[in-house]
């Protein structure tokens, strides 16, 4: 009788435990690989200080306050650039203005949608 219960004992162990080991005989090149998401980009506010503009490669360096890292923003060509409510082209930028930009943000890089000077 306890020879039989340890062996249910077992068994039911067993039964618990095999769903989740690997499958016996299945090596890593044979496992089906999840393709790899494209890179999402997520809409970002930053709002500071211009501190500076590069007109070669069109990007600007905001420093959001005291105790932030600055960022760096690249500005495009389908950038909207509203100073004091009028459309503004990037030459019209200046450093120390102060700035609300939208831009679109990914791992590596952030692109402006719309820099507004206040």
């Amino acid at each position: 009788m306890v020879v039989r219960l340890f062996y249910i004992a077992v068994l039911l162990a067993l039964m618990t435990i095999l769903p989740f080991l690997p499958a016996a005989g299945i090596s890593a090149e044979e496992t089906p690989t999840l393709a790899k998401a494209p890179k999402r980009k997520e809409l970002k506010e930053v709002r500071g200080k211009i501190v500076k503009i590069d007109p070669i490669t069109k990007r600007i360096r905001i420093a959001p306050g005291i105790f932030s890292r600055a960022q760096e923003v690249r500005v495009t060509a389908q950038t909207e650039i509203m100073i004091h409510g009028r459309p503004a082209a990037f030459g019209a930028l200046q450093p120390g203005d102060k700035v609300r930009v939208r831009a679109l943000a990914d791992h590596e890089d952030q692109t402006a949608e719309s820099i507004d000077v206040v």
